[in-house]
């Protein structure tokens, strides 16, 4: 019972303000639009697509305050163009039991609108179609599912190779989700910056403005001991949620593991 408790209250937490897991839960450990250069930059800015320098694939899967009922999975996928720029294919799916279901697809785009020797400008954009579907009720009636279509724009520049900017509005558009009762798709801005005094070290900061609710801040570290190896550590507040993470690889290969704790659940 206490277990079923704990599980209902996550679901309602994360659903507090608009099915959460669309707005909230980060595919990758680089949740930040200036810090990627792989296929899951289309989830927190799909302008830094084009910085990859070839194919690139993405897999992540979180399991939400150490619950095996609470799933989230995604993929993405990128493929560079040329002067055409990188295109990508991004998929996500937050799983509740059998409460919800929450699926997003989305297809970006990016490409350099100016890159010169000391600077570079890029631009995304990914469209995004979301469906939410509900369990069973407990008199064993379909709860029903509603989708919808939304656009997010993401803008990607450096001025040296040392200091970085980025600019993410997600869900544009506020669409949506059509059923028994209309629920908006939370728009988001993010602005996020980057320096890094020394190759091995990066710090960054982003300042994150969602409708309706209060801004929230992060600061983070991004180190390279060895070659083989990146820690990050961050800070978010709204809510307080402290990260730290760790990769490790080689060349176009790489596993990370995360953990998040968050001082008032």
């Amino acid at each position: 019972m206490k277990k079923i408790l704990l599980l209902t209250l996550s679901v309602l937490f994360l659903a507090s303000s608009l099915w959460a897991a669309f707005d909230r839960l980060p595919p990758s450990l680089t949740d930040n639009p200036v810090l990627s250069s792989r296929a899951d930059a289309i989830f927190y800015n799909p302008a830094l697509l084009v910085r990859g320098s070839g194919m690139s694939s993405s897999i992540a899967y979180l399991m939400p305050y150490a619950e095996s009922e609470l799933v989230f999975v995604s993929g993405a996928f990128s493929y560079p163009l040329g002067r055409w720029g990188t295109v990508a294919l991004g998929l996500t799916n937050f799983s509740t039991s059998s409460l919800s279901n929450e699926f997003r697809a989305s297809f970006g785009h990016s490409l350099f609108l100016e890159k010169k020797v000391t600077y570079e400008i890029a631009g995304g954009y990914s469209l995004n179609i979301y469906n939410l579907s509900f369990g069973k009720s407990i008199t064993g009636v379909s709860c029903g599912s509603a989708s919808a279509v939304d656009l997010s724009l993401g803008l990607y520049g450096s001025v040296n190779p040392n200091i970085s900017f980025g600019f993410f509005g997600d869900n544009l558009l506020a669409a949506n989700f059509s059923g028994e009762q209309t629920t908006t798709l939370e728009r988001r801005l993010i602005f996020g910056a980057s320096y890094a005094p020394y190759e091995e070290l990066t710090g960054f900061v982003s300042v994150e403005r969602p409708e309706g609710r209060d801004t929230r801040f992060c600061l983070g570290v991004r180190f390279l001991p060895v070659d083989w190896a990146r820690v990050y550590s961050s800070v978010k507040s709204s809510p307080e949620v402290f990260s730290l993470g760790l990769e490790f690889g080689k060349g176009s290969f790489w596993f990370g593991y995360a953990v998040s704790t968050h001082p008032r659940l």
